[in-house]
């Protein structure tokens, strides 16, 4: 049987660091209880996080202090998923949060988010955006919404509907797939996300780089 499973996204590092200490220990102390609550629950559910400096690395914290205070093993519980900049490029990150959140099941699993000012976060944003998407329960761990019962079912960025001009790839100057590789899966997935947003009007274009043809 496939065990629940926990994903938490949230502020990166430094981000977090500028934060005062009081609401660095109030968002810590809300992960930790939202995470508890749910092991209470679920006592053999996984961990799923994406291994970056921040709130994801900060919850594997959490997630085996909880663990040992309930006298169980993190062996085998815990999914990591970093993102591989060196070869995939500014790809990584979009790629790695569609990965984490293919991994999860709609009614089986529960998405914990902990950012300040998710309208502002690209990687965090990004990945409750899909998990929204993807039908997936999605709680805001860093004010403590599990426990309380309330669904972030908010936008992630604005609601107002905007014009994209995006490039059509593989023509004129923007035949990026062998110039640029990286670059072109990069636009590519950004391009492909675009087009999934209720909030975004997306308008493709062959002169994007100058080029008429």
């Amino acid at each position: 049987m496939v065990r629940r499973r926990i994903f938490v996204t949230g502020q990166r590092g430094d981000q977090f660091r500028k934060l005062d200490k009081s609401k660095q220990d109030e968002i810590k102390f809300n992960i930790k209880t939202d995470m508890g609550l749910f092991l209470d629950r679920f006592p053999d559910a996984d961990l799923v996080h994406g291994d970056a400096q921040g709130i994801d690395r900060i919850s594997l914290g959490i997630f085996k202090e909880l663990l040992q205070e309930r006298g169980q093993s993190n062996e085998g519980r815990v999914d990591t998923y970093p993102a591989d900049w060196n070869k995939l490029g500014p790809a990584a990150g979009p790629l790695r949060n569609t990965e984490m959140v293919d991994t999860l099941v709609p009614g089986r699993d529960v998405v914990l988010f902990a950012h300040p000012n998710l309208s502002d976060s690209k990687g965090t944003g990004d990945s409750v955006n899909k998990a929204q998407k993807a039908g997936l329960q999605v709680f805001n761990a860093g004010e403590g919404n599990y426990g309380k019962g309330i669904l972030y079912t908010g936008p992630v960025r604005g609601t107002q509907r905007k014009t994209v001009v995006v490039p059509r790839l593989g023509e004129g100057k923007a035949d990026l797939k062998n110039k640029a590789p990286k670059t072109y899966e990069y636009l590519k997935h950004e391009i492909e996300d675009l087009k999934k947003r209720d909030d975004v009007n997306v308008v493709i274009v062959n002169d994007f780089f100058g080029d008429n043809k």
